[in-house]
């Protein structure tokens, strides 16, 4: 700062300086401010060779991203001299194509400075970054890369996500060509990996080679928790939907030793790659032991909004149980002022969490229902889109009433300026589930008939589903009819959970059933998977109600019937069925004899009456 202030530094000499506050983290704001003044003053970017140009531009973004924990969000502000800078030092690089000074490792400077600096600035940029992205594709500057180049490369390409088929074909050939994959070490490998799958290359033979490389116990053993963590991004983004290819990589990351060396970030990003990658629906013993490294840590304590919500979340993406140790995240998240602090997203997020972790505190989902209430008006378009679709899942899903949300949602939706037709439809649906559906508000779903087959793909079946609700909720208040068709729909899906595997509870109760020499037909029963009709004409039925077909009080410390459930149920006894239920966490402790009379216990609830077994005709003798 003193040489600044007498004049006693050129522009190389700013830049140099800048260089080195880059490669060993010092992150003084005065102190870059100062030295991104002197060379901007200095008129030199058009004297800067290629090399020096990428050199400031990837020191800036280094020193941006160093700065933003500190000064919460970018440290420079919109349109502040370093990103002036850093602009100027793009563009220089772009007008120099055919010059001999733009050399490959420029080249890749650049790139990796861009991924860096952030999607705002490539998004409003997008053109010359597809140019710069296309120039570092080109197969004559591929064949030239040093592995380190090619490894960077196809990082940052995957980063910048503006990449062309024949840009990704090319840098996949060149990955794959020769004894490229033999010189690739274990940090590397976890870098091609997660930049190929950023790209939204699909997984397939052509990268077999690659995988087989990853997947080595030598390349496991030698990779960072960071590296790992890639690795598994980068496989959920190609779509690898084998748990087994997935596993080794968790496994690895779970030894005891790595997990007594892991710090908050590590475990972060494991939860983060474990709750997105198809690990989720695997057996958890693996996760079980990261969670209670997690605790043995005491890294909960302390967490900031962002971080604490994360790991909520990626535990409840993959389906974690553990009552007691939801009891404790739950409680963090209650602590102090914290709901105060949430943005929308966070609120919709804790309270999609709470939901589906079965695990909720009716306090804090009040508090979080009020902050929604007060932040709803402020919330982005992109927000609305995300966060509407969770609190309402939520609250239909813990079946709570909220006056103030459902008026100001309504009102919401009849603008229909910044919603889509699958959350009008899920908005509908929810205020059937909790009864407060009126008649003026269910013959929109007429307009949501076509919506639905417009929609896209991922969601048509939402829709659908929602819409069948709808008929049954309007039916139970004789709005509507329904036929046999939709009521009672035989299935040969007997009883597959989410895996596409036969459930054991409902084989146990089919199975008894048949002892017990009751005629019974398994079937979809207006949408209740896993109900046994005994008679379509006395719509007589028992339903086996899984784990997940509760929520846990914490405040009452008893079980409660999910909301959609419990409304399917109502509205079923209020069009003339009967219906009586064997839940799973009573039936997993009884023996023979108490499963038993507890399935004669929901039957005879049901209405059903249980005939005895015929009798055998002796044979007459002659």
């Amino acid at each position: 700062m003193e040489a600044l202030a007498k004049g006693n530094l050129n522009y190389v000499d700013a830049a140099d300086v800048l260089r080195c506050c880059a490669r060993i983290n010092y992150h003084s704001n005065d102190l870059i401010r100062s030295l991104v003044v002197e060379i901007l003053h200095s008129n030199s970017i058009g004297s800067l060779n290629c090399t020096q140009l990428s050199g400031i531009a990837l020191s800036l973004a280094k020193l941006k991203w160093g700065l933003k924990g500190k000064l919460g969000g970018s440290c420079f502000g919109d349109k502040s001299k370093p990103d002036v800078l850093f602009m100027q030092c793009v563009e220089g690089i772009t007008q120099r194509w055919d010059q001999p000074d733009l050399a490959d490792q420029s080249l890749v400077t650049v790139l990796s400075a861009i991924g860096k600096w952030g999607p705002t600035w490539i998004n409003q940029n997008k053109e010359m970054v597809s140019c710069l992205v296309e120039e570092g594709c080109r197969r004559t500057r591929l064949s030239n890369y040093s592995i380190g180049q090619l490894t960077a490369i196809v990082h940052s390409v995957g980063t910048l996500g503006c990449a062309s088929e024949d840009a990704v074909s090319s840098l996949v050939d060149e990955v794959c060509r020769g004894n490229r994959l033999s010189e690739l070490n274990p940090s590397g490998v976890a870098l091609v990996v997660y930049g190929l799958g950023s790209t939204g290359l699909n997984y397939s033979e052509q990268i077999y080679e690659l995988v087989e490389k990853a997947l080595q116990p030598s390349t496991l053993a030698n990779m960072s928790n960071q590296g790992l963590c890639m690795l598994l991004t980068g496989f959920e983004k190609m779509g690898v939907r084998n748990s087994e290819l997935l596993l080794p990589i968790v496994r690895e990351a779970a030894i005891p030793p790595r997990l007594e060396r892991m710090g908050l970030l590590d475990f972060l990003g494991i939860f983060h790659s474990y709750g997105r990658t198809y690990l989720r629906l695997a057996p958890g013993p693996i996760l079980e032991r990261i969670v209670q490294a997690f605790l043995a840590k005491g890294l909960i304590d302390g967490l900031g909004n962002r971080d604490l919500l994360n790991v909520m979340r990626c535990l409840a993406m993959c389906k974690y149980d553990r009552t007691e140790i939801w009891e404790k995240l739950i409680s963090e998240a209650s602590k102090g002022n914290r709901v105060d602090q949430f943005t929308p997203k966070d609120v919709s997020t804790l309270c999609w969490v709470m939901a589906t972790s079965g695990v909720y505190d009716p306090e804090l989902f009040k508090l979080l229902i009020d902050r929604y209430c007060a932040v709803l008006d402020a919330s982005s378009v992109a927000e609305l889109r995300i966060g509407v679709g969770q609190v309402v899942h939520s609250c239909a899903q813990l079946r709570y009433r909220a006056s103030d949300l459902t008026a100001m949602l309504w009102n919401l939706m009849k603008e229909n300026t910044r919603v889509a037709p699958l959350q009008l439809a899920q908005f509908l649906w929810m205020m059937g589930v909790i009864g407060w559906l009126r008649k003026d508000q269910y013959e929109l779903m007429e307009g949501l008939k076509g919506a639905y087959v417009d929609a896209d793909p991922s969601c048509h079946k939402k829709m659908q589903q929602f819409v069948k609700d709808l008929k049954l909720y309007a039916r139970a208040r004789k709005w509507g009819r329904l036929g046999i068709i939709d009521e009672v729909v035989p299935t040969t899906e007997y009883g597959l959970d989410e895996l596409g595997k036969p459930c054991p509870f409902v084989h146990e109760v089919g199975s008894l059933l048949t002892k017990l020499n009751v005629g019974h037909f398994y079937m979809r029963v207006l949408g209740v998977v896993n109900g046994f009709v005994f008679s379509v004409p006395k719509r007589a039925v028992v339903l086996t109600l899984h784990s997940g077909a509760f929520v846990f009080n914490v405040r009452e410390r008893q079980l409660k019937l999910i909301g959609p459930l419990a409304a399917k149920i109502i509205s079923m006894e209020k069009i003339g069925y009967k219906v009586g239920c064997v839940a799973y966490h009573q039936w997993k402790a009884l023996d023979e004899t108490g499963k038993t009379e507890l399935l004669l216990t929901a039957m005879e609830y049901a209405g059903k009456h249980i005939p005895p077994p015929p009798e055998k005709k002796s044979k007459k003798s002659f």
